[in-house]
């Protein structure tokens, strides 16, 4: 079985902390976690990383300010070389706390910590960065519920192959083999509180980056592209009503707790998901390594391919 270390910074954030702490705890084991603590001061969140430091989480509490949040690449790309020059190990996953890995499988989506295992077994022989190359985002308001973000990867290294990483963690680069290899994996990004706390979040992120009581300020910070928690103004900006009907015109895809994801909702329509029907009706997906309803959720629902 693959040995897969997980590095995370994060800040007060509590019950994801709650969920992230036993997702991976269980996936990898307590010992193989390494978590920036970037100055909470929530109890719930304090007790939370002193009992991983007590299973054996290794916690970094000395980053604490807001120059070590915007620098977080260069922590994480610190731990990983300690990494390297420690125990034997596979994979360095560096992932934030709102990010649940699953994985597809020929038929369907799961958070089964088996079927992970797999997919981190078969890509043991690759020496090139390994990419998450679409995540799901949990509809508000509708718990369980997922609506892909085609655009938002992620990536992760084979050990001891660590070049260069972003602080998004969007684009690690191996210097063993130039490229990244696409891989079955994907976040349930729970990126999603209710309107007000989502807001507020964005809020205590953005502040001293862009004078937020200026809409033509976070406009033209939005069009940077590039620009640290750009893609936090559209949360900022955002009707409460759009808030909760932003993915109306999105597929979204139900995962259960520890389950196969085998129900769909398409324009507006409830529909269980077949992969032998999908792939009846469309041939020439037929050999598609990423599996059948990763080609869906990625391409198919686009092309309007039927189900």
């Amino acid at each position: 079985m693959a040995n897969v270390r997980v590095v995370m910074m994060q800040r007060d954030e509590g019950d994801s902390l709650a969920r992230w702490l036993a997702h991976y705890g269980g996936l990898f084991g307590y010992p193989n976690l390494s978590i920036i603590d970037n100055g909470s001061v929530d109890h719930l969140t304090r007790q939370l990383l002193a009992e991983a430091e007590r299973r054996g989480s290794r916690i970094y509490w000395d980053l604490s300010s807001r120059h070590d949040f915007e620098h977080k690449g260069g922590h994480v790309a610190n731990i990983i070389q300690h990494w390297d020059n420690s125990a034997p190990y596979d994979f360095a996953l560096p992932v934030d706390c709102d990010e649940i890995l699953a994985v597809f499988e020929p038929a369907g989506l799961t958070t089964d910590h088996a079927a992970i295992h797999r997919e981190f077994d078969r890509l043991r022989s690759f020496r090139c960065a390994l990419r998450i190359d679409m995540s799901l985002l949990n509809v508000p308001e509708r718990p369980g519920w997922f609506a892909p973000d085609r655009a938002f990867h992620k990536g992760f290294l084979p050990a001891r192959s660590l070049d260069t990483i972003d602080n998004g963690y969007h684009d690690p680069q191996s210097r063993l083999q130039p490229g990244h290899l696409t891989t079955r994996l994907t976040y349930l990004h729970w990126h999603n509180h209710d309107f007000d706390r989502t807001q507020q979040r964005a809020r205590v992120k953005m502040e001293g980056r862009v004078d937020l009581s200026d809409s033509r300020a976070l406009a033209n910070y939005a069009g940077r592209g590039d620009a640290p928690g750009q893609h936090l103004i559209e949360l900022l900006t955002m009707s409460r009503e759009r808030f909760r009907h932003r993915y109306d015109d999105e597929v979204q895809v139900f995962v259960p707790p520890g389950g196969k994801a085998n129900l769909l909702q398409v324009f507006g329509r409830i529909r269980s998901w077949d992969a032998p029907t999908y792939l009846s009706r469309s041939p020439d997906v037929v050999g598609y390594e990423l599996t059948p309803l990763h080609h869906y959720l990625r391409h198919g629902y686009g092309e309007g391919r039927p189900l």
